[in-house]
């Protein structure tokens, strides 16, 4: 198969936009400063103080499950202070859980964002 110079000249147009976009895309959302991995490690460091880093995982989830039961509850009643508190408490949990098993979030979080932009900006 052979490619006339508009052909060549297309393809690497396409590859270059794709090495641009990826740069772009790391530049954009890796950022190792973001601060999910710092929030993580704080709570790490509390848990381990007081003696439950990777204890309790099945309750953890209990509890979040309840929290969400009470944030929903704050939504309908409109409760702005409530709301902040609840996603405030679930975070809690949740970096608790991530804490408990070494979960990289601010790569998690890169990936993720990267995912939803090409699924929904197109």
């Amino acid at each position: 198969m052979s490619f006339s110079e508009f052909d060549i000249f297309e393809i690497k147009k396409l590859q270059n936009y794709k090495k641009q976009y990826t740069d772009e895309v790391k530049e954009k959302y890796w950022d190792t400063d973001m601060g999910l991995n710092k929030y993580r490690d704080q709570v790490k460091e509390f848990m381990k103080k007081i003696g439950v880093l990777c204890k309790n995982q099945d309750q953890k989830l209990v509890w979040l499950e309840k929290e969400l039961d009470l944030l929903k509850s704050a939504v309908k009643n409109s409760d702005n202070a409530a709301v902040s508190h609840q996603i405030y408490d679930m975070m809690y949990l949740l970096f608790e859980i991530a804490a408990d098993n070494d979960c990289d979030l601010n790569s998690e979080w890169a990936r993720g964002q990267k995912k939803k932009e090409e699924k929904y900006y197109k």
